[in-house]
């Protein structure tokens, strides 16, 4: 069975010349997108349709559409006895016929891919191991290197089964000890083959949630299509780049089932990002069929869904620049009571990050003297309050949940013409203000410094310019003063506000 290059399966039929930045747009049965297909891509990926180019992958057959090189079997299928050979290479190295053993398992080793029942992993293992003393007897480091790291690549932890003191593990630990260091690939592996595929010697699901994480160097793939086992050695390069192994006929079934889980988007993501390379664009597009109004981009940064804006206001909204809101609420400073009238203004420095400035009138009844039961009655007092700082919230989305962080001040007055008379009312009376009132009297003053932790969320109603803010948050307050004590503070509260400066939605054609 032909195993086709990725190069071969990447051709792509371009209707016309790729311009610089383009994005290819593709359904998942491999056909071109249409204009309205193009259109609903460019409302869910807010930019122009001119920017979107509709590409179409060839029909394949029953092969592995691979970004990886693989060396398929080139003879007939045959029985191969492994453990025997292994078996017999040991009995040859304690005779002295090291090099006889060596040239027995490199053969057999090369004629994996030819056998006709899967290949145990135990076998696959002491095999690799057996080569690799066997060439250190023979005098052949290179080979013995080699074969050791084939054998990491298989099982990354192995430890060799020749007694200790043989001489063995010194060439083996100096190669782990550089090989098994090197970055791990992901590999994403989907067939839909009834007979079974094998990894080095494991069952590998048909749609399995995870793809595989492996070592660079030689692995035994061998897959059964329904006439027999076949099998190839797939050479995996040094520099944890993930690769893609999928069975051709089951390659629209993965395109449009998307990115639905880790092993999908292993398998998806660098057989697209292959196609991306070849046709010259930035990313590729998937609808999963003709008409759908969402789907998927793959670029080589990464991944990300994408819906129509006529179905998908919040995913695929514009993001405001600068964000209005006033409201009301409670707070409590240093354990009074206040009602808390509000404003914020939010501008957007770059991605979710934001910076705040805020402003509150907080409100609470001052002790005054001059009526019976006195405390928490009188006109209202004022409570002026400034801040500035950071806040991080996603800039899409119908439901947009955010940190802040703010210091600044409260503006006051503390009230000593109210004391005086309070202590002379109660006096006439032969009262003493109470302790807590007293602290409440000496916790006001001109200037006090505050700091908040809030957290959020934003409502944005059908993406639209309207913002509900519920929030509430903690802090510490403190008299810029020496000394002065340090009290705790709260706050809750509802706003309604504007966003500004939102883009408009790219229209598509």
């Amino acid at each position: 069975m032909r195993i086709p290059a990725f190069g071969a399966f990447a051709s792509v039929v371009l209707a016309a010349a790729v311009a610089q930045g383009a994005t290819g747009v593709i359904l998942a049965d491999g056909s071109g997108a249409g204009d309205a297909d193009r259109g609903s891509v460019a409302r869910g990926l807010e930019r122009g349709a001119d920017t979107l180019q509709s590409l179409s992958l060839p029909a394949v057959g029953e092969a592995w559409l691979s970004t990886l090189r693989l060396s398929p079997c080139t003879e007939a299928s045959s029985a191969v006895d492994l453990n025997a050979i292994v078996t017999a290479a040991r009995q040859q190295i304690t005779m002295l016929a090291a090099e006889e053993a060596e040239v027995a398992l490199e053969q057999a080793i090369r004629t994996l891919p030819c056998a006709e029942s899967p290949v145990p992993t135990a076998d696959l293992l002491a095999a690799f191991e057996v080569l690799g003393e066997a060439a250190q007897v023979a005098g052949h480091e290179g080979n013995a290197r080699f074969a050791y790291e084939g054998l990491l690549a298989v099982e990354p932890g192995y430890t060799l089964t020749s007694p200790p003191g043989t001489g063995y593990e010194e060439l083996y630990n100096t190669v782990r000890r550089s090989f098994v260091n090197q970055a791990q690939s992901t590999v994403g592996v989907r067939h839909g083959l009834a007979g079974g595929v094998y990894w080095d010697g494991a069952a590998v699901d048909p749609a399995t949630r995870v793809p595989l994480t492996v070592l660079a160097g030689r692995h035994l793939l061998q897959w059964d299509a329904g006439s027999g086992l076949v099998g190839a050695w797939v050479e995996l390069p040094a520099g944890g780049e993930a690769a893609s192994l999928v069975w051709g006929p089951d390659r629209t079934a993965l395109l449009a089932g998307g990115l639905a889980d880790a092993g999908a988007t292993a398998a998806i993501a660098p057989m697209l990002r292959a196609v991306a390379t070849e046709a010259g664009v930035d990313g590729v597009a998937v609808l999963p069929q003709a008409g759908a109004t969402s789907g998927y981009l793959v670029t080589m940064e990464g991944t990300q869904p994408w819906a129509s804006a006529s179905v998908a206001v919040g995913r695929a909204m514009a993001p405001d620049r600068v964000r209005l809101a006033v409201g009301a609420g409670y707070a409590n400073l240093q354990l009074t009571h206040y009602g808390d009238i509000t404003a914020a203004v939010d501008v957007r420095l770059v991605g979710p990050l934001h910076v705040r400035i805020e402003g509150d009138l907080a409100l609470s009844q001052p002790l005054d003297g001059r009526t019976e039961g006195y405390a928490d009655q009188g006109s209202v007092a004022v409570l002026p309050g400034v801040g500035a700082g950071i806040v991080v919230h996603p800039v899409r989305g119908l439901i947009q949940p955010f940190g802040a962080l703010t210091a600044g001040v409260w503006i006051g007055a503390k009230d000593e013409d109210a004391a005086a008379a309070l202590d002379a009312a109660l006096a006439a009376t032969g009262r003493t203000m109470s302790d807590v009132d007293r602290a409440k009297f000496d916790a006001r003053h001109a200037v006090d410094f505050r700091g908040f932790i809030d957290g959020g969320m934003d409502a944005v109603p059908l993406g639209g310019p309207l913002v509900i803010r519920v929030s509430a948050g903690v802090g510490l307050g403190m008299a810029l003063t020496p000394d002065a004590p340090v009290g705790f503070q709260f706050r809750a509260g509802a706003a309604v506000g504007l966003r500004l400066g939102a883009g408009r939605r790219a229209k598509g054609g």
